[in-house]
């Protein structure tokens, strides 16, 4: 059985001679990491929102598949790493070779639909199995030694004695049952869901990196999803002289930007900010003019594979804007809309002050106006926001002003006076990095809450 999922896995993945050692070091990893067996590791599953999926592994039939970030989440990057460092191969790899094969696994060891009891504890107590694996041969008439060159110990830890039973079991009852007509055991039939929730997977943010040219050259800071992307990047980044930091975090994606570094980074210009999320690069920092000539140059040596594109503040609220617009007149014709309503739409708004003003933009009035017009129930508190330019007093008082002035206009448009409340916040509590332009964009902001009393 499991002989021909590592056949398998060696055609999908690419993997060669390496897909029975992986295979290998994952049934030795459950037994020897995971208290409770493969029960404790599906249990691990289920809690980071993949219970349907579990569900389908259980037993005959189609097995719903998961995404390597399940896999990682669930075992633990380090344990990936691990792993693949085990087998001679790389942490991505690894990953998606054990999603394919961590529910075939399952299935081909739970045929009745049901965990047996006596699973969590299989491999317990068992010697150790010398360097190399029974193996089943595909024609299920004979049990093989099958030795491998990998440097990898590989052990069905507890497995091969039950697995090469059942076999030779079945075999010898097919034999016995030729020319007889058998009844089909009836297989217990498994729920697909069409929508099923996978809250590690869907909200993986994706790995950033933010380089700025200043006058003492290149500096940086990123987010990565693992080590090896984060030496990687570090690799890149030395050689162009740039300093600065990298985090990891396994809630990110794979930095696949890291191929086109050396040519976005050579010849920048100084005050130049660039910024990688995905497949997409945002420049900014300079004259529109000189960003413009920048792009055109990025584009022709990327070839294609990355979107580059310029930062349009104003672009930004124009766009957020319009949305805040059709979202406030949704609230307020809409008769047992709630404050929260509000707020929410309100909090898609985008007011752009200018440097060191407290003028509201036109595009802003309107949406203002027509939210003033709702009777609310309960209190709106209405805080303003700086980036970090600037002294702290300042920033506060800057921001409470903006706040006032727009609680101010409100009243002034209908709203009840006693019903909001504005605070200056300062430069507390920022959204985005105070190091590029778009982070201080998003900083400078003004936020409505529900009041507590």
């Amino acid at each position: 059985m499991l002989d021909g999922l590592a056949k398998e896995m060696a055609h999908r993945f690419g993997l060669g001679a390496s897909a029975g050692p992986l295979l290998d070091a994952l049934l030795s990893h459950v037994d020897s990491s995971w208290p409770d067996g493969w029960s404790g590791m599906l249990a691990r599953f289920r809690r980071i929102g993949y219970g349907t999926e579990v569900a389908t592994w259980l037993g005959e039939g189609f097995n719903q598949t998961i995404p390597p970030e399940a896999v990682e989440e669930a075992l633990s990057m380090e344990a990936i790493e691990g792993i693949a460092e085990r087998v001679g191969m790389n942490p991505r790899t690894a990953s998606e070779a054990l999603a394919y094969a961590i529910p075939e696994v399952v299935s081909q060891l739970t045929p009745t639909g049901e965990i047996p009891a006596s699973l969590p504890a299989w491999g317990a107590g068992a010697a150790p199995i010398p360097t190399h694996s029974v193996v089943v041969s595909p024609e299920l008439d004979e049990v093989r030694d099958s030795r491998s060159e990998q440097p990898v110990t590989n052990r069905f830890q507890g497995w091969t004695a039950p697995v090469a039973l059942a076999v030779i079991v079945l075999a010898i009852t097919a034999f016995s049952l030729r020319g007889q007509s058998v009844t089909p055991k009836p297989v217990k039939p498994k729920v697909l869901s069409e929508a099923v929730e996978r809250p590690s997977t869907v909200r993986l943010a994706p790995a950033t990196l933010i380089v700025k040219r200043g006058g003492s050259g290149l500096t940086y800071s990123g987010v990565v999803r693992d080590r090896e992307d984060k030496e990687s990047l570090e690799s890149a980044l030395k050689e162009s002289g740039a300093s600065g930091s990298v985090e990891v975090d396994l809630g990110v994606s794979r930095a696949n930007w890291i191929p086109a570094l050396a040519e976005v980074l050579r010849d920048a210009p100084r005050g130049l900010e660039m910024s990688f999320e995905n497949y997409k690069l945002t420049l900014a920092g300079l004259p529109k003019s000189q960003l413009n000539e920048r792009k055109e140059l990025l584009a022709d040596r990327l070839t294609g594979q990355y979107e580059v594109h310029i930062l349009d503040l104003d672009a930004t609220a124009t766009s957020a804007n319009a949305e805040a617009l059709e979202a406030v007149r949704a609230v307020v014709e809409t008769q047992d809309a709630s404050p929260a309503d509000l707020v929410q739409a309100l909090n898609k708004m985008v007011i752009n002050f200018r440097s060191g003003s407290v003028q509201i933009p036109e595009a802003n009035r309107e949406i203002l106006a027509i939210a003033a017009k709702m009777t609310l129930s309960s209190k709106i508190v209405i805080s303003g926001y700086t980036d970090s330019s600037g002294s702290a007093s300042g920033n506060e008082q800057l921001s409470q002003r903006r706040a006032e002035e727009i609680r101010r206009f409100m009243i002034r448009e209908g709203a009840d006076e006693s019903m909001l409340e504005a605070r200056g916040m300062g430069a507390t509590n920022p959204i985005a990095s105070n190091d590029t332009e778009s982070g201080r964009f998003s900083n400078r902001r003004i936020e409505f809450s529900l009041g507590t009393d």
